[in-house]
C-alpha cells in the first residue's frame, strides 16, 4: 500500500534517500509545492515502490542500502521512463557519466537548495507531460495507459495486466464509446490466421475487468455484437 504524504495535486514523488533528515526535507519542500511525497530509506524498498505505486517522479540517491541508485534506475529502465533525479555527494565526472548511462534524467550534487530541485522536477515532468501528449497517452476518469511504456495506472497506482489483456483494453480505449465485436477484437490482436474460438476474447475480458477493479464498469458487455469502453462527460 502507498502512504502518500499529500499536497493538492495529483502528481506524485517518491524519494529514495537513506539519510532521514534530507529525505524528510526533500519530501516537505515538494508537499509544499502542491505534490504527494512518499519516502524510501534503500534501494531496494525503493524500486518496490516504484512497482506498486507509480510515481510521476522520482528523486534517487547514489548511495543506498541493498541496491545502490544505479541499480535502481537500470531496473526501473527497463519497464518505465519515469523522471528520475539523481542525488549524489560525488562531483567525479565518471560517477555522473555513470548516472546519465543508467538513464537518469538529471543531476544535483549535494548540497543543493530544495527549491532547485523542485524547479528542476517540475521542468522534467513539464517536458514529461509533453511526451505523453505525443506518445497518445489515454486517460478516462481516472484510468490511464501509456502505449509506448506499456504502463497502466488506476487512480496514480500501477497495475500489472498480461500482454493480451492490455491489448485489448487498449484498442477498446482508443475506441472509446464504440462497440468492437469479438471478430474484431481477435482480428486486431491474435490476428486474421487466429484458428481458436472466438470465446478466448470473453476470458481475457473476464480478466481484464478483474484487474481493473471498481473501474471494471467502463468495458460493457453489448449482447450479441461485442464490447464497449465506455466513457460519459468526457
Amino acid at each position: 500500500m502507498c502512504s502518500w504524504r499529500r499536497g493538492n495535486t495529483v502528481q506524485k514523488v517518491l524519494i529514495v534517500e537513506d539519510e532521514a533528515l534530507i529525505a524528510k526535507m526533500i519530501a516537505d519542500r515538494f508537499i509544499k509545492h502542491g505534490f504527494a511525497a512518499v519516502i524510501e530509506y534503500d534501494g531496494l524498498s525503493g524500486y518496490q515502490t516504484f512497482e506498486t505505486c507509480a510515481p510521476d517522479l522520482i528523486i534517487l540517491d547514489v548511495m543506498l542500502p541493498y541496491m545502490d541508485g544505479y541499480s535502481v534506475c537500470r531496473k526501473i529502465r527497463k519497464k518505465s521512463d519515469v523522471p528520475i533525479i539523481m542525488l549524489t555527494a560525488r562531483t567525479d565526472v565518471d560517477d555522473q557519466l555513470m548516472g546519465y548511462e543508467a538513464k537518469v534524467d538529471d543531476y544535483m550534487t549535494k548540497p543543493f537548495h530544495p527549491e532547485v530541485l523542485v524547479a528542476k522536477a517540475k521542468a522534467l515532468l513539464h517536458l514529461a507531460n509533453r511526451d505523453a501528449n505525443k506518445r497518445g497517452v489515454l486517460e478516462y476518469h481516472g484510468l490511464l495507459v501509456d502505449p509506448c511504456a506499456r504502463k497502466v495506472e488506476l487512480d496514480g497506482v500501477g497495475i500489472s495486466l498480461e500482454p493480451k489483456q492490455f491489448e485489448i483494453l487498449l484498442l477498446l480505449m482508443r475506441n472509446k464509446n464504440k462497440v468492437l465485436s469479438r471478430e474484431q477484437l481477435i482480428n486486431a490482436i491474435w490476428g486474421y490466421d487466429f484458428l481458436g474460438s472466438e470465446r478466448v476474447v470473453d476470458s481475457h475480458i473476464k480478466k481484464l475487468r478483474k484487474q481493473l477493479l471498481y473501474k471494471a464498469y467502463m468495458i460493457v458487455t453489448v449482447s450479441g455484437s461485442g464490447y464497449r469502453f465506455e466513457v460519459t462527460n468526457g
